[in-house]
Parts: C-alpha cells; sequence; structure tokens
C-alpha cells in the first residue's frame, strides 16, 4: 500500500530481500548456535537424571521391604518416604527442565535450518517468490519509509 508514493516493485523486493538476509544472518550469527550443538550434553544430562530417578526409586523400594521384614520400624520408614518424595520430585522438575530445553534446542535446529535454506533460496530463486512467499503487507511512506508485515510473527522484530 502506497500512500501517494510511487516505488517500483523491484526495488520493494531489493529491500525484503535485504531484509531477510540480515535477519538470517543475525539468526545464524546468535549466540544461540552454540546451543544447538550441546543437544549431546542434554542427552547425557537426560540419561543421567534417569539413572538416578531409578536408583532413588530402587532405595524407596528397599526401605518399604525393610518395613515389611522389620528391619525398620514405621517412624523410620515414614520419614525416609518422604526425603525421598522429596527428592523424586526434585529429580523429576529437573528431568522436565532437560526435555524441554531438548525440545527448545530441536525448534531452534528447525529454525536455524529453515534460515540457512531462505539464504540459498534467496541467491537461486527469482526473489518475487521469495517475497511472496513470507511478506503479508508492504507500506510505503514518505521519505522513503517502508514497512513490511511479515506472513511469520516475530520475523525481523
Amino acid at each position: 500500500m502506497c500512500h501517494k508514493m510511487k516505488v517500483s516493485a523491484s526495488q520493494l523486493d531489493k529491500v525484503v530481500i535485504s531484509t531477510i538476509n540480515k535477519q538470517a544472518q543475525v539468526i545464524l550469527n546468535a549466540d544461540g548456535i552454540s546451543e544447538l550443538r550441546s543437544t549431546n550434553v542434554n542427552q547425557l544430562q537426560i540419561a543421567e537424571c534417569k539413572k538416578q530417578l531409578y536408583r532413588l526409586l530402587e532405595k524407596r523400594q528397599l526401605q518399604y521391604e525393610q518395613l515389611v521384614s522389620g528391619e525398620i520400624d514405621r517412624k523410620r520408614y515414614h520419614s525416609l518416604k518422604v526425603e525421598y518424595a522429596k527428592q523424586v520430585d526434585r529429580l523429576n522438575s529437573l528431568l522436565n527442565l532437560f526435555k524441554q530445553t531438548e525440545y527448545n534446542m530441536e525448534y531452534n535446529q528447525r529454525i536455524y535450518s529453515l534460515v540457512q535454506n531462505t539464504l540459498e533460496a534467496t541467491e537461486t530463486n527469482p526473489q518475487r517468490e521469495i517475497v511472496n512467499a513470507v511478506v503479508d503487507k508492504i507500506f510505503v511512506y514518505p521519505q522513503n519509509h517502508v514497512e513490511v508485515l511479515w506472513k511469520f510473527k516475530e520475523f525481523a522484530s
């Protein structure tokens, strides 16, 4: 939409392609790239957390068996049960946090891949296709001010 302004389609395409390239470069050079490569570390943390959780559940089962066999009294069993429940809750919270972090990293990797593909596409595809794929509306204002509404939420913001 122009406010009594005339701008050629090729000029708008160049502005949009330039913005796409700049945004893609920002994303690709972001500090989060190091996070994208730390998936193996997160997998190790998840495995270790699961291992600790399993050992704790085994200990809890052993305490119950000791109660049944009379090796420990009810008071001792109850205090251990409460302590183990706290530890299980803590480990479950950690496990959920690690899983969420892993999901976030996988999501970031997909975004990273999409950005790389977009950068490659800007070099090989006709510019009009790319502009149509990512731009919802373009507003042109006086003094060469251009506002682009993207089809993707929070792109280039």
